[in-house]
């Protein structure tokens, strides 16, 4: 529970967690490793950006230029990894994300697919209508996002919400 002044107020969750994406300077290599690991499928390749899918989750390999790996654990270079998550809408989601304290990216590669914010410590993540649902092997747009207050359900037709307290 979350107090904050004036009452209570329902929430809908927004977003499921939906792909792990990694920084990388060869993304067929990383993804050709993370399937081999996690027993998981290469099910989409392009020059820039490999999609594995597991049994629980997508693991996406981005290329990013001049890529420099992490120096873990002395932290000169910092670890490379978004959150990528799923919703139906991008409009509506991005509106609930910056409510909620992110930030919008200067940067839009692809705002027609997916928009890039920054969470209140600065850590980027994407909101994406290109993920697929869970249980799906094909590219269609994800479409079991639970939409906030009320709007949507859920994958089994719940809703799902959490109380906010108030006072």
């Amino acid at each position: 529970m979350m107090r904050v002044p004036g009452g209570s107020v329902d929430l809908m969750a927004v977003a499921r967690l939906a792909s792990i994406a990694l920084d990388c300077d060869n993304p067929h290599e990383l993804g050709d490793f993370w399937a081999a690991l996690l027993d998981g499928e290469v099910a989409f390749t392009s020059d820039e950006f490999v999609a594995v899918k597991t049994e629980h989750v997508w693991l996406a390999a981005t290329r990013v230029a001049s890529y420099q790996p992490p120096s873990w654990p002395d932290g000169a270079v910092p670890k490379q990894i978004h959150l990528d998550l799923a919703v139906e809408e991008l409009a509506v989601a991005e509106a609930e994300a910056l409510h909620l304290g992110a930030r919008r990216a200067e940067t839009q590669p692809a705002p027609e697919r997916y928009l890039v914010l920054l969470d209140p410590a600065g850590h980027p993540f994407c909101l994406s209508t290109q993920i697929p649902t869970e249980g799906s092997r094909s590219g269609l747009p994800a479409t079991s996002v639970v939409m906030p207050y009320g709007v949507g359900q859920g994958r089994r037709g719940a809703s799902l919400s959490r109380q906010i307290q108030r006072g």
